[in-house]
């Protein structure tokens, strides 16, 4: 997807840019969540992933202030995500990250993500989503838009970013909203402790699944934009 000083570069322009999950008064500070123009789009069925667009477009409300899922910080939580390439199973942290859990539970049951994009993969690095705006390629915002409000981090300092870890985009310290990321290369092990890890890939076939995604091409004017339309086309919350 990059030239070959990626792996020179890559580590410290993508800290850089992965700056995205943002409440409604800030801006995107990644070029790279820029969606392509439309016109190179094709919504196909490739191998195994089905590009067809939802029946229902993502609602993108807005609220003022992250809901109460009510969750246990004891309990057990597994986040199902069913994508245009398969199904992804996560094993949710409330113990480590309560308020993350809480809005990404609420959000889910709200069906907040369903058909919203993965806006952005990178090779060896991660794959995004959580923007309801770029459910419209055509709009310049794409990358910058969440659910409203912003929460705070829920760091130890000790967050380690293997294959697999579920974390929350950011665009600073606090600004949590809805966009994730999933680890899928080694990469990202150079990331500092600053984004809130909430889960982890549940098992290989999840795994899988994110890499399928990693994999597929991009855009021409943008080697971070998915040249197809990868959907998110449900999220579940299943306890115990």
């Amino acid at each position: 997807m990059r030239n070959k000083s990626f792996l020179m570069v890559a580590a410290l322009t993508a800290l850089l840019l992965l700056l995205a999950a943002c409440s409604d008064d800030e801006e995107a500070a990644a070029p790279e969540s820029q969606a392509a123009p439309p016109s190179e789009v094709a919504n196909t069925t490739d191998g195994d992933c089905d590009f067809t667009p939802p029946e229902t477009p993502a609602a993108g409300t807005q609220y003022k202030k992250p809901g109460n899922a009510n969750i246990d910080p004891a309990g057990s939580y597994t986040a199902v995500m069913e994508t245009s390439c398969g199904t992804m199973r996560i094993a949710l942290s409330p113990e480590t990250a309560p308020e993350t859990v809480n809005n990404f539970v609420f959000l889910a049951g709200e069906g907040w993500y369903d058909g919203i994009r993965f806006h952005r993969i990178v090779p060896g690095f991660v794959i995004q989503a959580g923007d309801p705006t770029c459910s419209d390629r055509a709009n310049p915002g794409c990358g910058s838009g969440g659910p409203g409000y912003a929460f705070d981090d829920e760091l130890s300092g000790k967050e380690k970013y293997a294959p697999g870890t579920f974390a929350m985009a950011n665009s600073g310290p606090n600004t949590n909203g809805s966009q994730f990321f999933v680890v899928t290369g080694q990469d990202a092990a150079s990331l500092p402790p600053s984004y809130t890890v909430f889960g982890e890939l549940a098992d290989d076939e999840s795994l899988a699944v994110a890499t399928t995604i990693e994999g597929l091409p991009t855009t021409p004017d943008n080697p971070e934009a998915p040249a197809d339309d990868i959907w998110i086309r449900s999220v579940t919350i299943e306890e115990g």
